[in-house]
């Protein structure tokens, strides 16, 4: 499909959308072989943009979306991000690049977007730790996917480039299904997993399991104090969950002692109305008698 304006309308009206293409919020364009991005300059106000699965080579044409949301790119053939054709995307929160050949992402690829919260790029080429300096010109991430780049996570890369992420919460490296282009792990790097949380302060989940906040604690303590330092931490963990199931147990005992004192109070005055019960039927049974 080539992206002319008549093109465009007609789609549009094939997926029920509006014929005046300003009033359209989302744009339909994946799997068309759609090979480059055109003619979209009258819809400024797309939020969501599907162009996955095509053949586009460049990012492009887009500067006027200034509203946009969402871009999905994945599963096309762009091998660089080209941050000049995405700097007035300030709003962009999702940029979806899965599955393509980009190789380096330079200082200005994504330093404008000042929103983007998710960016997933697996499935590429980014097989040098170098070449990933360009993120640390968007720290308004929050959720990085980078599984199957076949790069080697070292010490440097977790120093050098995730450490300095500050809002970084949801990162993805390791890939448990998909073997393809797999990244793996620097034989000098020991505790991965400890390494990668001591040193994301804000993160809540690793690849294939979430953060809590136990291990987030064993964690720092191993990263200050070694092996030791976290032994004492689990230590300290089991006494506090000690004592907490300690306090709950007291403060259940004290509801069920409360609950006893009450139910005494309450059959107290039943016991003194049935007394004056009984008392009122025998004075109407010798009044009753009198008449007779």
């Amino acid at each position: 499909m080539e992206l002319t304006k008549k093109s465009l309308l007609q789609h549009c009206r094939e997926m029920n959308q509006y014929s005046t293409p300003e009033l359209n919020d989302k744009l339909y364009l994946h799997q068309k072989g759609i090979a480059k991005i055109e003619n979209l300059d009258e819809y400024v106000g797309v939020k969501v943009l599907w162009l996955q699965t095509n053949g586009i080579d460049t990012i492009q044409n887009l500067n006027h979306m200034t509203e946009l949301r969402h871009l999905y790119l994945n599963e096309n053939m762009i091998n660089e991000i080209n941050g000049q054709n995405l700097n007035n995307l300030v709003n962009l929160d999702t940029l979806n690049l899965e599955n393509n050949y980009i190789s380096n992402i330079s200082e200005n690829d994504l330093s404008n977007l000042n929103k983007l919260n998710t960016l997933n790029l697996s499935h590429n080429k980014l097989h040098q730790i170098e070449n990933l300096c360009g993120l640390l010109k968007c720290p308004s991430l929050c959720v990085l996917d980078l599984r199957n780049n076949n790069m080697t996570i070292t010490d440097e890369f977790i120093d050098e480039i995730l450490a300095k992420l500050p809002n970084l919460k949801v990162l993805y490296l390791m890939s448990s299904n998909n073997k393809n282009q797999q990244n793996t792990i620097c034989d000098q790097l020991n505790f991965y997993r400890k390494k990668i949380i001591g040193k994301c302060q804000n993160l809540t989940h690793l690849d294939d399991r979430p953060v809590f906040i136990d291990e987030r604690r064993c964690c720092n303590a191993w990263l200050i104090g070694g092996i030791e330092a976290e032994r004492q931490e689990r230590q300290k963990l089991r006494e506090e969950k000690k004592a907490k199931q300690e306090r709950n147990h007291q403060a259940f005992l004290k509801l069920v002692e409360e609950a006893r004192k009450n139910d005494n109070n309450d059959a107290a005055p039943c016991a003194f109305h049935n007394e004056c019960d009984d008392t009122k039927s025998d004075s109407d049974d010798d009044a009753f008698c009198d008449l007779l």
